[in-house]
């Protein structure tokens, strides 16, 4: 059985020892604004996979409620050389304008298989701001005592 984990983030870097470097990386929730150009990474680790030759295929949508949008759509071709460790992929060009709050999905699939979920993030548009709220100091204390 293949299991899937996958961190979203604003960008991967892997340096020549074969650690990732993971930068930005998101709570489980991403905030944006309506119309502007969204710009992601993700760090996709899967095991299971048997030794030998595969094909990955990585699809990214962003779902709005009404449609899915492709993000990205691409097959890279790797080697199990054993099955203890990991095969990790980093799709770093995730970008997406988003026209009000959704949520975008990784799938993931080997060798033409069915499609594995390989992480979802929910993309929230905040309302402005009450400025009653915000301007509101009590709100907002001086200090605060932990003892």
């Amino acid at each position: 059985m293949i299991e899937v984990r996958s961190i979203f983030c604003d960008d991967v870097r892997i340096e020549v020892n074969g650690k990732s470097i993971l930068i930005g990386v998101y709570p489980g929730v991403l905030f944006a604004s309506a119309g502007d150009v969204v710009k992601l990474s993700n760090w996709i680790e899967a095991r299971g996979l048997e030794r030998g030759k595969h094909t990955a295929t990585i699809s990214a949508f962003f779902d709005n409620g009404h449609e899915e949008i492709s993000v990205a759509d691409v097959a890279v071709d790797f080697t199990v050389a054993d099955e203890r460790f990991p095969a990790i992929f980093t799709p770093t060009d995730l970008h997406f304008v988003p026209d009000g709050p959704g949520t975008l999905a990784v799938r993931l699939s080997f060798d033409g298989s069915a499609d594995l979920d390989a992480g979802k993030i929910p993309v929230i548009i905040p309302e402005p701001e009450d400025d009653e709220l915000v301007n509101d100091e009590s709100a907002f204390p001086d200090s605060v005592d932990f003892d």
